[in-house]
């Protein structure tokens, strides 16, 4: 018969089995007590974010530590059909209300009143220290499938065959050290010192080596949104500026072997980008383990073609953030795809039109034409067609130059029809090709138009001619935080804090 040392000599063997999650979008949720120690073991040696899920065993009246049923912190509720039929059916039920008020009380006793970490759409590995009935694993899986993830993998040191055999239908894999077909009928029996973990013990894991959260100035408010949705450790640093201009970074964290998220911002490109590169470098030579960088709007990233006798900024902005040891950026619709292939980090480039398509179905806006200003708006032009369910074709402009530098006019494919227009694009910054193109739409008829705009720049004056053609608001987002300033019954500034919310892995 195996047996393991210890809790954490049974979680490196897991390791082992596990390897192939190491360093991926996974997700580690331990059922605590017992199986939050091994989980945290497990995490650490994968690099992956650990969590718990609560589960309370429901015991039988005569013998509390022979479990008939388990009930999870949402009250998803698995029992022993046999067992639970032959007890009292009242005392049954109170005694689920009080373990499912007891998985609520241990939430906030482990973790405070944050919710867990957000799992959707990733793989989450479930761990205990052992299953017997498998009763606790059902109702953790229950819990976690409320959360939608990709996948749900079950990693346990020990486990009954027969248990892994109810449990493998409800899972995409069962991973364990040790699947006996006679049990011992005890966890406890496959190790050499198991135990009983206090709650203290618990609560250390989840309060110490948290993943530690860093913010600009200027997005110290979508930190504090992040922060509340996340486990998060809320990291500080001073930026000081001297006489000469230079500036010094002081990072008043413990950081070492830590992760950490640092939100910041490439608007206005110059002391910004610096302040950016700077901390993230202080960070990596203090020893962070990995920096997740989130910067809604990208600075350069229009800089991106190989042209004669002009920069390609986005090619050294990509080494900037390489050097200055970013491991991955998450940054909201970045003007084209062809600016990725300069990272070798891996960049993720969040949409937000479904925040679009839900401000303008609240302005109750039903236009007849959805338009892309220039062939590299087709794409977000297609998705809020899909989204607000837009029959006729796309208008899309292309321009024309005539004789090598001379004057542009614009091409138009497709028909404008209608008296309302929506006009999208990723940036704003003078306006003029957001004048051309609504300017056109006026001459052909079109009555009202609203533009769409991820990243509002607005600079200088000329942007607001576009009132003088039709357009009637302006709808942006917040990803360059002074945009708040410009907000008016004719500009909308829409957060973009739902969509970052959870991105750290």
């Amino acid at each position: 018969m195996i047996k393991f040392k210890n809790r954490s000599e049974a979680a490196k063997q897991l390791v082992k089995l596990l390897d192939k999650f190491k360093n991926t979008d996974a997700v580690v949720l331990g059922i605590p007590r017992g199986g939050a120690i091994t989980a945290n073991i497990i995490a650490k040696e994968l690099s992956l974010p650990f969590g718990i899920v609560i589960v309370r065993k429901i015991g039988h009246p005569n013998n509390p530590e022979y479990g008939i049923a388990a009930i999870s912190e949402s009250g998803m509720l698995v029992k022993n059909k046999k067992e639970a039929e032959s007890i009292d059916r009242t005392w049954f039920v109170k005694e689920a209300e009080k373990q499912l008020l007891e998985t609520k009380k241990r939430r906030i006793k482990y973790g405070g009143k944050r919710p867990q970490i957000r799992i959707e759409g990733k793989t989450v590995i479930l761990v205990d220290d052992g299953l017997a009935t498998g009763l606790t694993m059902a109702a953790a899986i229950k819990e976690v499938k409320l959360a939608k993830p990709e996948k749900i993998v079950i990693a346990v040191p020990i486990s009954p065959r027969d248990t892994v055999n109810k449990l493998k239908e409800e899972v995409d894999e069962i991973i364990a050290c040790s699947v006996p077909l006679l049990f011992e009928g005890a966890v406890g029996a496959y190790y050499e010192d198991f135990p009983q973990i206090e709650d203290k013990e618990v609560v250390e894991i989840m309060t110490k080596n948290r993943p530690l959260i860093f913010c600009m100035p200027d997005f110290k408010e979508l930190g504090q949104e992040i922060f509340k949705f996340s486990n998060f450790e809320q990291g500080k640093y001073e930026l000081i500026r001297f006489p000469n201009q230079e500036f010094q970074v002081l990072i008043h964290s413990k950081v070492k072997n830590l992760p950490a998220v640092f939100i910041g911002t490439t608007a206005p490109p110059h002391d910004q980008m610096w302040e950016f590169f700077l901390v993230c470098h202080t960070l990596r030579k203090e020893g962070v383990k990995k920096i997740l960088a989130i910067l809604p709007y990208l600075a350069y990233m229009r800089h991106d073609q190989n042209n004669p006798k002009e920069d390609l900024a986005t090619s050294l902005m990509a080494k900037f953030f390489e050097n200055a040891g970013v491991t991955e950026l998450y940054t909201v619709d970045i003007h084209s795809e062809d600016a990725t292939n300069f990272f070798k980090i891996p960049i993720t480039s969040i949409s937000p039109i479904t925040l679009f398509a839900q401000k303008i179905k609240e302005l109750n806006f039903e236009p007849s034409i959805i338009v892309a200003p220039d062939d590299g708006a087709i794409k977000r032009a297609g998705a809020l067609k899909k989204e607000l369910n837009v029959h006729n074709e796309l208008v899309v402009f292309a321009k024309q130059r005539h004789c090598g530098s001379g004057p542009v006019s614009l091409l138009c494919d497709g028909k404008i029809t209608g008296a309302k227009a929506i006009v999208i694009d990723d940036i704003l910054d003078t306006g003029q090709t957001l004048i051309n193109c609504v300017k056109k739409l006026h001459e052909n008829g079109v009555k009202e138009v609203l533009v769409v705009v991820t990243h509002g720049i607005f600079s200088e004056k000329k942007w607001q001619q576009l009132f003088d053609y039709g357009v009637t608001k302006i709808i942006t987002t917040d990803s360059i935080p002074s945009v708040k300033e410009k907000s008016s019954d004719k500009i909308i500034v829409i957060p973009i804090s739902s969509l970052l919310i959870g991105m750290w892995k």
